[in-house]
């Protein structure tokens, strides 16, 4: 237990090394301590850990202390017993992986639910055999409160959190959209970005249109839900290139256009606004979307 305890450790300070909040807004800086190898890797770890130490401790913790209290059942009830708990000693010996002193055993997932199943079945069948007369506690009673919750279903919990958090990284740094995050979507063109925000707010619920490429009033994408119509502006920018106040005052214009009747505007861009931008927008009907804001809802919708 005490290897199990070290190893455990080890993935949780990994799994931890990087917040909650930094891996939902796609915080490349942090996940990028990450390479795949490793996360693959820590995810096979979870498992095995599971798998070497949890699932053959478990079963054996059972098959032990029956035995130890053997005295405590009538021989009538021991003759039921005795047949089961060979039956998954043998089961749980054929998945001994070396010959040492000190077996080290590889228990399936798979054999361990179905031991579960078998120790149900086998309480059910036999109501008759309780081990705590007190509480009347059926076998599967015993174990699952008395051995695997308080010795291993913490740590089993533990291992599955960090596996799916592990899990999730990992699909971020493959994921294509997570990819273009990390490159402040350097690999697609000013059009192809505004077909993204487009994409973007179809999977936010709205009806889009990518607006013509002349004649747009810088309008670049018309989303409508409800009786909702909301006129976006896309603004690839390279970092350090604000969105100044003339963008805003464009929006404005452009809102009122026939075509359009924009109710709400939003301006989004790859950098950030100017002071003057963002004061203009707070008296109006416009939301400025930043860089870190935008890849927030990229997180939220994309993942």
């Amino acid at each position: 237990m005490e290897s199990l305890k070290t190893l455990k450790a080890a993935l949780e300070r990994a799994s931890l090394s990087i917040t909650d909040e930094k891996i939902d807004n796609y915080d490349f800086n942090a996940l990028n301590s990450f390479n795949e190898d490793d996360l693959a890797s820590n995810i096979k770890s979870c498992d095995t850990l599971a798998n070497t130490c949890l699932y053959p401790s478990g079963m054996n913790s059972l098959i032990r202390t029956l035995k130890n209290n053997k005295s405590k059942f009538s021989d009538l009830e021991w003759s039921e017993i005795q047949p089961f708990l060979a039956t998954w000693k043998s089961a749980l010996d054929r998945t001994i992986i070396n010959n040492e002193a000190l077996p080290d055993y590889f228990v399936p997932k798979k054999l361990y639910d179905d031991f579960l199943l078998a120790l149900q079945a086998f309480s059910e069948a036999h109501p008759e055999i309780i081990t705590s007369y007190e509480k009347n506690e059926l076998i599967i009673d015993l174990y699952l409160e008395k051995i695997w919750k308080p010795h291993f279903g913490e740590i089993e919990d533990s291992l599955k959190r960090m596996s799916a958090r592990f899990n999730k990284i990992l699909k971020l740094k493959t994921n294509k959209y997570a990819v273009l995050v990390r490159n402040n979507y350097k690999e697609i063109d000013p059009y192809q970005f505004e077909e993204l925000i487009s994409d973007l707010f179809e999977r936010m619920g709205y009806k889009t249109q990518v607006t013509k490429k002349s004649g747009d009033f810088g309008v670049d994408v018309i989303a409508t839900k409800g009786g909702e119509t909301i006129a976006i502006q896309a603004k690839k920018y390279s970092p350090g290139n604000n969105v100044g106040n003339r963008d805003v005052q464009r929006m404005l214009g452009a809102m009122s256009f026939r075509d359009y009747k924009a109710n709400k505007g939003i301006i989004i861009t790859t950098s950030d606004f100017t002071i003057q931008a963002q004061e203009q927008a707070s008296e109006n009907p416009i939301e400025l979307w930043n860089i870190a804001y935008l890849n927030k809802m990229m997180a939220k919708y994309f993942s």
